[in-house]
């Protein structure tokens, strides 16, 4: 079975950012994470797009690689030149131990934390496809990675590795993976809030200007 925390914090009262999780046949189960161009209606309008080619996905048991074309489609068809979504969409089947995954255009990329407190955290490298909504035609990247019983995978917005503080310095990635790195024994939640809490501290007094997504899925020990 799973374990999943999320932290979502939106700069506008519609934001940018959505995330999804869902149960699918087979023992599997589909997470994804998409940051849209914009804010507001806009926004939300491209968010809406993505979330029914998932639904499609989960409902109609689709194969990932449908999904990312599905929603591909959508968005090229039904949104103004311009919109686009960076999307990270995740298929782990627990009877295989593993991971399939689809990183399209989206950064920083997937984060995997293992069980083993030897082995640090790491950016997942599998290779990426284009962001969404912008050729019709594109070709689909899956990479595959697995993972043992106590591993952990992070989707991270950029609005917490961009975050900016009184110095105009980016908060980036390294802090996080370090802050993940320092909690990785604590509960799945407990860490996420930590990044969130990092975020806060390192902002503190500077006008947020993007949404603050995080999305994690821990794999429970027997």
């Amino acid at each position: 079975s799973l374990e999943w925390a999320a932290h979502f914090a939106p700069e506008a009262e519609v934001g940018g950012d959505y995330y999804d999780a869902a149960k699918l046949p087979g023992n599997r189960a589909a997470m994804l994470l998409c940051d849209v161009s914009g804010h507001g209606m806009g926004a939300a309008l491209i968010a809406t797009l993505v979330k029914s080619a998932f639904l499609a996905w989960t409902d109609e048991a689709k194969a990932l690689d449908d999904f990312i074309r599905q929603a591909n489609s959508n968005l090229c068809r039904f949104t103004p030149e311009g919109a686009f979504a960076a999307v990270i969409a995740c298929e782990y089947d627990a009877r295989e131990g593993t991971l399939r995954y689809v990183n399209s255009g989206h950064t920083p990329r997937p984060v995997l934390v293992p069980a083993d407190p030897a082995r640090p955290p790491v950016l997942l490298s599998g290779r990426g496809s284009m962001i969404l909504g912008v050729l019709a035609d594109i070709q689909i990247e899956l990479a595959t990675v697995e993972l043992a019983p106590g591993d952990s995978i992070f989707l991270i917005t950029d609005g917490l590795t961009e975050a900016m503080n009184a110095g105009r310095e980016l908060l980036g990635i390294d802090r996080l993976l370090r802050v993940i790195a320092a909690n990785r024994q604590r509960g799945l939640q407990e860490i996420v809030d930590a990044l969130s809490a990092e975020v806060d501290r390192f902002a503190a007094g500077v006008e947020s200007t993007d949404d603050k997504t995080v999305l994690a899925m821990r794999v429970r020990r027997p």
